[in-house]
């Protein structure tokens, strides 16, 4: 008679058939990790995108004793549209500022609000500001751009320059693809020139412009976290996170901003089947410390921005 008698294998031998498994399944996972991925932007003629940017900073500071805050929120509407395809990598098409809101509540100057439709301003304060908004909203600027999602050209009829020169708008600044992409507010990034895998990064070094510090070189840092479960679809995530210069300090008349800490996050939401980005939130914050000559103190810079996808008209859509 044949009985079953246990296994003699030894614990040696039980422990590497363990680590084994172990390496199989492990080597499975990695397998399953997806391969390197193309994105990029689809255009087609007649295709109109309409985004919104809605950005709220809020800055605050203990002076004499009192505590002071100031909330500057605004919201601008831009549209893109494609004209035509030049080629396999570029298209022709427009970008216009079709609306722009700014309201600010600061206890120095009291409140004030503008409104490129018209409906509603108030007059006698950054009247430099709004007239360049006045001069510039709802005129089309005409470009060139690439599938990476980066303008390669921008111009603006002769007829619109002379307007915004009149404004006082810095159009020759403007009309560029950098001065565009920052007034606009485009603030969505590149995507890679080739194909990029989850956890892959890179940075971008530049000059950007800040509301108490001038302008001050950063660098962005990018990172993709691939597809995720986000709004209902699966959607391509980016990450970013920006560092301005540590040691920043300005100038302007007898103030006298200097860089003290600083913190952001970001997130940026890419639909490769539509071949557009949707969606983004970002959170900077700043901590000042300020001298106006005759007191000193820390004030805090909070600002947080994005940009949605509001609108999306196919070619031949009415």
């Amino acid at each position: 008679m044949g009985l079953a008698l246990p296994s003699r294998r030894s614990p040696w031998a039980l422990a590497w058939s363990l680590t084994a498994a172990t390496l199989a399944c492990a080597t499975v996972a990695l397998s399953a990790e997806p391969a390197p991925v193309s994105l990029e932007w689809k255009f087609e003629p007649g295709l109109e995108l309409q985004y919104a940017f809605p950005q709220t900073t809020t800055t605050e500071a203990r002076v004499g004793g009192k505590d002071l805050k100031t909330e500057t929120v605004s919201r601008s509407e831009v549209s893109l549209k494609v004209v035509k395809l030049d080629g396999d990598d570029l298209a022709s098409g427009q970008l216009t500022l079709e609306r722009m809101r700014i309201e600010i509540k600061a206890p120095e100057v009291g409140a004030f609000y503008y409104d490129s439709a018209g409906r509603q301003r108030t007059k006698g304060y950054l009247e430099n500001v709004i007239a360049g908004y006045d001069a510039l909203a709802k005129r089309p600027f005409d470009i060139v751009i690439d599938r990476r999602g980066e303008l390669q050209s921008v111009t603006l009829a002769e007829e619109y320059r002379q307007r915004a020169i009149e404004g006082k708008a810095p159009i020759n600044t403007i009309a560029t693809p950098r001065g565009l992409t920052q007034f606009l507010g485009l603030n969505w990034p590149v995507l890679p020139a080739e194909p990029i895998a989850r956890g892959a990064t890179w940075e971008v070094q530049e000059e950007v412009a800040n509301m108490a510090l001038g302008k001050v070189q950063s660098k962005r840092t990018y990172k993709f976290e691939g597809p995720v479960n986000h709004g209902g679809k699966r959607l391509d995530k980016f990450t970013c996170t920006l560092e301005l210069a540590a040691d920043t300090k300005t100038q302007r008349g007898n103030l006298t901003y200097k860089l003290l800490r600083q913190s952001n996050e970001a997130a940026m939401y890419f639909d490769r089947a539509a071949g557009r980005f949707v969606e983004g939130q970002s959170k900077l914050q700043l901590v000042l410390d300020t001298n106006t000559g005759s007191q000193q103190f820390e004030q805090t810079l909070t600002t947080t921005s994005g940009f949605v996808l509001t609108g999306a008209k196919q070619p031949g859509e009415k």
